[in-house]
């Protein structure tokens, strides 16, 4: 087995020091390049749970995230490995109801949930997050993206991804997913309509006032962040918004690059970044699922809506 533990928890605390940064790259990054793709989305949209709870279901991926990245979690029966596995028996409950609900248009889409699919989800967490996290500043040593990208190539070896598909370094991760790019149509309505529901959803529905006035900031700052990190074409595409806070990214990367310059000549710099950072996923983690469990139920129905 090519699977070293120290390793995977390695590449875990690549992003764990990250903190806040890692949230808004996967956030505003990988997710929104998973609505990007015309037939990888459709299981999305025929499930539902993406547009009708989008807090929950993104509270419900923090969590995973989190399980995943934390040390020893995604060792045998460690936590983050148990809902590797749930995950993946979700994805066979989908994918049997997509298949015998008579709304899938194979011959457009493809097989529910594919190979093809499922190394893309898998290059958004591994490929995508390395990305992201360098444009806004991180610097990340050779060893520890080498790490990272085990992580999350076991993470899809669990999922049931094909071995011969998933990349071993992140070099070949980017060839991989400059295939999958040159395979898929542009974004669609229903893209539109998922990258609506992920920028616009608070972590819990907006009771007050200064709720609804935050919301509306962090909607903001969200497609601010977001189009800095797709690129203004994609992010014409999927209909996010032009705002003034964009002018603020630059000097948030500048701020960030110097803080990793710190961490980096000052001994045992990693340290207050990996406990701040686990602090930062707890909390998040804590808010969004406001005392639930993250159970990652099996689905027992699809959704009303029509996928475009």
């Amino acid at each position: 087995m090519w699977v070293d533990w120290e390793a995977l928890d390695r590449g875990g605390g690549v992003l764990m020091r990250a903190g806040p940064l890692g949230g808004i790259v996967l956030g505003m990054k990988s997710l929104v390049l998973g609505y990007a793709s015309p037939a990888g989305n459709k299981p999305l949209v025929l499930s539902g749970r993406l547009e009708e709870q989008a807090g929950r279901r993104l509270s419900e991926t923090a969590r995973f995230v989190q399980a995943t990245i934390a040390p020893g979690g995604m060792r045998p029966h460690g936590v983050g490995w148990q809902l590797t596995l749930n995950v993946r028996l979700i994805h066979a409950q989908v994918r049997r109801m997509i298949l015998r609900s008579g709304r899938w248009n194979e011959a457009a889409w493809g097989a529910p949930i594919n190979q093809h699919d499922e190394l893309g989800t898998s290059l958004l967490f591994s490929v995508i997050v390395l990305e992201g996290l360098r444009q806004l500043g991180m610097r990340i040593a050779p060893a520890d993206s080498d790490a990272y990208m085990q992580l999350w190539r076991w993470s899809g070896w669990l999922m049931g991804v094909d071995p011969e598909l998933l990349p071993a370094t992140e070099s070949e991760g980017r060839r991989l997913g400059e295939i999958i790019a040159a395979t898929q149509g542009e974004p669609d309505d229903d893209s539109r309509r998922l990258t609506r529901a992920l920028l616009g959803s608070p972590p819990r529905e907006a009771k007050t006032a200064h709720e609804r006035t935050n919301a509306r900031r962090v909607a903001t700052f969200s497609a601010a962040m977001c189009r800095s990190l797709l690129g203004d074409a994609r992010a014409d595409q999927l209909g996010v918004s032009q705002t003034s806070w964009r002018y603020v990214v630059p000097f948030a990367r500048r701020l960030v690059s110097s803080m990793e310059l710190v961490r980096e000549k000052v001994p045992f710099g990693d340290v207050p970044a990996l406990w701040a950072g686990t602090r930062y996923w707890d909390r998040v983690v804590e808010l969004g699922l406001a005392g639930a469990a993250a159970e990652l139920a099996l689905p027992h129905r699809l959704s009303l809506s029509r996928a475009a």
